[in-house]
């Protein structure tokens, strides 16, 4: 999974860098003369997708979401079988 980044950018008529605009981290450069060229890129990097307990960012998340509806369904089947006991007995 590729992160967006929104990048920042400088050029002249012989280059071109580029760095994420929120974290100031090179991500490209182009540079041409008159007997050569480079192209730099950054292809991988660990500050765009964290890891939370050695899982994906969007996969915790995931889990902790249905964590929660699965505690609040739960919960509810607790509360109605409670109520169920209490008019049963009454």
């Amino acid at each position: 999974m590729s992160a967006r980044r929104i990048v920042t950018y400088g050029n002249d008529s012989f280059r071109t860098k580029e760095w994420d605009k929120a974290t100031g981290v090179f991500v490209q450069s182009s540079e041409t003369l008159k007997n050569w060229s480079v192209n730099v890129e950054m292809v991988a990097t660990n500050l765009w997708s964290p890891q939370i307990l050695g899982l994906n960012q969007a996969v915790f998340y995931e889990l902790v979401a249905s964590g929660g509806v699965l505690a609040v369904a739960v919960f509810s089947l607790v509360v109605v079988i409670v109520r169920r006991r209490r008019s049963e007995t009454v």
